[in-house]
């Protein structure tokens, strides 16, 4: 399971940091803005900016790592909460963090995927499927998982002062609103980052990757929206750290 929030987790992080951007809440729609006559380093610049600040952001896509397709969707908030889900092939995952500790609940075929080639494999998913697994806190989490609900830490690499070799493209729409393409090829690989339009809120609004070996597609919603998380009931969890895992 680890492996998988690790990848999970790295893919946040690239969105988040790509170009220093991140879509976002009320925007400018219709009004002039200067921010397209800027260059592609200023955009940079200034989105990475307007990223720092935020106090949440929503985060849903998916990517394609060692030949899986994982499907994201998770609202993160800088207090460390967070609420979402994760989909690995057949199975899906709803996971959550109130702020204290992390949680997750998969179904049959996630636990199936994470526990493949395990001697008890059957026994583990009897055990899991179905309840929220405690996985956060002082018990000592797994250290991917936290990572996967810290927007700070997703946020902490981003750095105005980055150079960028994107170029600039024509302006576009994205969910109804203008966006900024800034495109940075690699070889056989490409990165477009789309940014709002918007001088007050340049925030990021879809990135997309062509020809790595993680290609996908992510997009940033819900700017400092309130993260609301719904505890899991007592009865429906499962502590690891009191059966002795992590």
């Amino acid at each position: 399971m680890k492996k998988s929030i690790l990848a999970a987790t790295a893919v946040l992080a690239t969105a988040a940091g790509l170009a220093g951007c991140s879509n976002g809440g009320s925007g400018t729609e219709g009004s002039a803005t200067k921010l397209q006559e800027s260059s592609a380093q200023e955009i940079t610049d200034k989105a990475a900016e307007a990223t720092k600040a935020l106090d949440s952001v929503r985060m849903a896509g998916q990517i394609y790592s060692e030949g899986e397709r994982l499907q994201l969707d998770m609202a993160l908030a800088k207090d460390g909460k967070c609420t979402g889900t994760i989909s690995m092939g057949e199975g899906t995952a709803e996971v959550l963090n109130n702020g204290t500790a992390s949680y997750m609940k998969g179904d049959e075929a996630f636990w199936q995927a994470q526990s493949k080639g395990e001697a008890e494999a059957g026994t583990f998913v009897e055990m899991l499927k179905g309840r929220w697994v405690k996985m956060g806190g002082e018990q000592g989490a797994d250290a991917g998982f936290d990572s996967f609900c810290d927007l700070d830490k997703l946020l902490a690499d981003m750095d105005s002062d980055t150079s960028t070799k994107a170029t600039k493209g024509e302006l576009t729409e994205i969910d109804g609103r203008q966006a900024i393409p800034l495109v940075e090829e690699d070889g056989k690989e490409t990165t477009t980052v789309y940014v709002a339009n918007d001088d007050a809120e340049p925030y990021l609004l879809r990135m997309e990757n062509e020809g790595s070996d993680e290609p996908g597609v992510m997009d940033l919603t819900d700017h400092n929206k309130p993260v609301k998380i719904t505890e899991p009931p007592a009865s429906e969890v499962l502590d690891l750290a009191e059966l002795g895992a992590q």
